[in-house]
C-alpha cells in the first residue's frame, strides 16, 4: 500500500507541474497585456507638446484691442492694432500677426504652456543685443527682431 500511495502521489505532482507552468505562463501574458493596455491609455490622453493640438487658424480682421487680454492660440490677426494688451498663449495651436500694429505702452504674455514657458526663461535670460534666429523645419534662419525695435 506505502508503494501504490507514493506511485499515486509521483503521478499527481507529474500532471500538476503542467498545471503550474500554464499558471505562470497565463499570469505572464495577463501582466503583458496589462502593461500595453495602460501604455495605450497613457498615450491616447498624453498630448504631444511638439504638435500642435490643431492647425486650425480662425483669422480675426481689422480689430482694435485695448487694455485686454487677447487670446492667441488658433488665430491669425489680420490688419488688428493692439494697445496695453496681454497675449495669453497655451500652445495648442499656430498664431500670427499679419499687418497689425502693436502701439507703445504695456505689453505682456500669459504663457500657460510649460514648453513654452521655458523657451520664455531662456529668452528673458539671454544678453541684450545678443542676435537670435528662428529655424523653420527646413533649417532657414530668420532673423528674431525684440519688441520696440
Amino acid at each position: 500500500m506505502l508503494g501504490i500511495l507514493s506511485a499515486r502521489s509521483l503521478r499527481a505532482s507529474v500532471t500538476a507541474m503542467p498545471r503550474i507552468r500554464w499558471l505562470a505562463v497565463a499570469l505572464v501574458l495577463f501582466a503583458l497585456n496589462l502593461g500595453m493596455s495602460s501604455l495605450g491609455l497613457y498615450r491616447s490622453f498624453a498630448k504631444d507638446c511638439r504638435q500642435w493640438q490643431s492647425t486650425k487658424q480662425d483669422v480675426v480682421y481689422g480689430i482694435n484691442f485695448r487694455n485686454e487680454r487677447v487670446e492667441l492660440d488658433g488665430k491669425l490677426f489680420d490688419h488688428c492694432t493692439f494697445e496695453n494688451v496681454t497675449f495669453v498663449y497655451d500652445g495648442l495651436a499656430p498664431s500670427g500677426l499679419k499687418a497689425s500694429t502693436i502701439l507703445p505702452g504695456k505689453l505682456g504674455f500669459l504663457v500657460r504652456n510649460r514648453p513654452a514657458q521655458a523657451l520664455q526663461t531662456l529668452l528673458e535670460a539671454m544678453p541684450a543685443g545678443l542676435p537670435m534666429y528662428i529655424q523653420d523645419d527646413h533649417g532657414n534662419l530668420t532673423p528674431l527682431v525684440p519688441y520696440g525695435r
